[in-house]
């Protein structure tokens, strides 16, 4: 049969079957793409927070926040040849938090109130001895401010953050609205 020779259906039907293979060959396609974003942002979020890191143990500090696609400028140097944070479908920030710690705090002196002089009791001036806490009752705690550092991703891409979420499961993250957050902690015993 010659092409001349084909008539109306013939052509609907080779139609047909060109997109049908087309739209069985799209979603592999997509699924590529999405592996390979998944992937890069994995390698990103993974070089940040090894540099984060050794800039924490070699200076003491946690880099500088930046603003959301900026690269902090104590991190240039792992980001050679990067302007940015800022890609075609995420961005990277980093962040400095303060969390509150509680430690044990010193005991505080008993002081005798019935006495002038600690030369009767042996207590110090001005505390009644039955106004100690009994032994039952913990050490007083103290809150404590301390920094702790933190890289976010921002995307519109539910399943990236989901798949962040799953891959990072062991690290403290969490996502909120079209962030991800990754808590990087550097006292030694943390998962992270």
């Amino acid at each position: 049969m010659s092409l001349r020779q084909l008539t109306r259906a013939d052509v609907a039907i080779a139609v047909a079957v060109i997109v049908l293979l087309a739209a069985s060959v799209r979603p592999a396609l997509r699924a590529r793409g999405y592996r390979a974003l998944a992937e890069e942002v994995v390698t990103e979020v993974d070089v940040l927070r090894a540099a984060a890191l050794d800039t924490r143990s070699t200076t003491a500090s946690w880099p500088e926040a930046s603003a959301v696609g900026e690269v902090p400028a104590s991190l240039t140097a792992a980001y050679a040849g990067k302007t940015g944070f800022a890609f075609d479908d995420y961005s990277l920030e980093w962040r400095r938090l303060g969390v509150i710690e509680y430690i044990e705090a010193p005991p505080q002196p008993a002081i005798d109130i019935a006495n002038d002089d600690e030369s009767d009791s042996g207590v110090p001036p001005g505390n009644a001895i039955g106004d100690l806490p009994p032994d039952s009752v913990g050490p007083e705690l103290a809150p404590v401010v301390r920094e702790i550092g933190a890289i976010v991703v921002h995307t519109g891409n539910e399943s990236l953050l989901a798949d962040l979420l799953t891959r990072y499961g062991t690290m403290v993250s969490y996502v909120r609205d079209t962030t991800w957050t990754l808590v990087i902690d550097d006292r030694s015993g943390s998962p992270q």
